[in-house]
């Protein structure tokens, strides 16, 4: 009988830890099935005969739209840069981002999170000293939160993968004090290969394993994928496409019928003989003057395709997938019904930025904890995300140059214009060295005239773009006098200049 293990013990938590990534692993691996396509086939739906006749017929045939409802929300989620206090785009956060390919890894994150319901990322220390980040997968790391509905409070993580060589299983065991490190061999038997005297400290002091979680339900903190409530209609597609391939192999080979036929019997066994064999280059002819032939009806294969469409609309109702995503030949007339037909997918994407945005803000402290910088316990952070609306340049532009009326200073403009903080900064650099120049004693006749004409062909593209010219001419910041009916805007500049 093995020893009963101490509460709290790191043995303890790899037992307890073990058994919960078991079950998550499960949940994980069975939605990634649908989103890649490899679902079980909906066989149960179908007679013992039916599957045994077609399983060779069927057996490679997916139906699949699962990526569809990942990608259309994964495909807006896109972080561009932190705000730490008062700073508009934390440089120190954004170089940690870039050092740790968090562009490409990120988007990875948010489509598992969305598959699975979650995705664990750990930020821990590299040889040198920098933050490195990693995203981890469901199946094979899980995180435990404090007793008593905690939501926030990271008690323990656990990571286990297995050895390609040796076979061996590892567990790495995240506590606030520290790391342990256990194995098991690919016989069975456990053995230590750090204990508490010889772990790896944890200098952070708390768990340094963080989660995207989607739709985290307040009962039971269990999260949700974005595929739970359309798995079962993914079968109905599945087993809708099986039988209409199965429909339309009748179709192909039409069922015919004789009457008035009396058909010979084998001599020896005495079973019917088939007066028929059915080739190609076989014409049916019979003595019998009163014989009838005929086929059976034709197969309307449109009942399978407006079944089809029918579960393809019931789909994107239940996920907020706009219709024409899924439904190939609708088109929408202008932006304005684009826009419309995405209000319910923007809501969703704009729901799933607020957890996932705590989520980044905890992983850039905890870089900063790292480095030991006081910016670990800055709670006054925010993440930048890109739009996720669907605009034309025109009306985005002019949306944005509008609220210069408003005082809105230019630098919060660029930023709801879409740029990123990489390019705000360099614009901001561009400004200084522009100033620089004039402070320097810069000739008004010759690198001003040319910022006036610089401005002047930046007014005219944004006027041809379908920007208003005076809401153009004001994000520019020229001053110029409109004359009606003339074409090219004709500019007045003022007097001095």
């Amino acid at each position: 009988m093995a020893p009963k293990l101490a509460p709290g013990s790191p043995e303890w938590w790899v037992e307890r830890l073990s058994s919960d990534l078991d079950a998550q692993a499960r949940q994980a691996i069975r939605y990634e099935l649908y989103y890649d396509g490899e679902q079980p086939l909906p066989l149960a739906l179908s007679t013992e005969q039916y599957r045994r006749e077609f399983r060779d017929l069927i057996a490679e045939v997916r139906d699949n739209w699962m990526p569809l409802v990942v990608d259309a929300k994964a495909q807006r989620l896109n972080p561009v840069g932190f705000r730490f206090g008062e700073v508009d785009a934390d440089e120190d956060a954004n170089a940690m981002w870039q050092r740790n390919y968090l562009d490409a890894d990120s988007k990875m994150a948010h489509t598992t999170a969305l598959t699975t319901g979650r995705c664990p990322i750990m930020v821990w220390a590299d040889k040198d000293g920098e933050p490195e980040i990693t995203v981890e997968h469901p199946a094979h790391m899980v995180v435990a939160y404090a007793a008593g509905g905690s939501r926030r409070k990271r008690e323990a993580a656990l990571k286990r993968w297995v050895d390609d060589w040796s076979g061996d299983t590892h567990y790495n065991l995240y506590l606030r004090d520290g790391i342990y490190k256990f194995a098991r061999s690919s016989k069975g038997v456990r053995r230590p290969l750090t204990t508490r005297a010889e772990m790896v400290p944890n200098p952070l002091g708390v768990v340094p394993v963080v989660e995207l979680r989607h739709r985290l339900r307040h009962r039971d903190g269990l999260c949700r994928s974005a595929l739970k409530e359309v798995t079962s209609t993914q079968d109905q597609l599945n087993k809708t496409l099986i039988d209409m391939l199965v429909a339309a192999e009748f179709q192909a080979f039409r069922q015919r019928w004789a009457t008035g036929v009396e058909p010979s019997r084998d001599p020896v066994t005495g079973e019917p003989i088939d007066p028929f064999p059915t080739k190609i280059d076989r014409t049916w002819t019979v003595p019998a003057a009163d014989a009838k032939f005929g086929e059976f009806g034709q197969i309307d294969l449109g009942v399978f395709t407006g079944l089809r469409e029918h579960l393809v609309q019931s789909l994107a109702s239940r996920t907020a997938t706009p219709p024409h995503y899924l439904i190939s030949g609708q088109t929408l007339p202008n932006a304005e019904s684009v826009k419309a037909a995405e209000t319910g997918l923007i809501a969703s994407v704009r729901d799933a930025m607020v957890p996932f945005g705590e989520t980044w803000e905890e992983v850039a402290r905890l870089g900063f904890a790292v480095k030991s910088d006081p910016r670990r316990d800055e709670w006054n952070a925010q993440v930048i995300w890109a739009d996720p609306e669907t605009r034309s340049e025109a009306e985005h532009i002019d949306a944005v140059l509008k609220k210069r009326a408003l005082d809105v200073p230019i630098y919060q403009l660029w930023s709801d214009a879409g740029y990123t903080p990489e390019q705000i900064g360099r614009f901001r650099e561009m400004l200084a060295a522009e100033a620089a120049a004039l402070a320097a004693g810069a000739s008004p006749t010759t690198e001003w005239d040319q910022r006036i004409r610089e401005k002047a062909e930046t007014m005219g593209a944004l006027v041809r773009s379908g920007v208003l010219p005076s809401s153009a001419a004001s994000v520019v910041d020229l001053d110029v006098s409109f004359v009606d009916g003339v074409r090219p805007v004709t500019l007045t500049p003022d007097e001095g200049i």
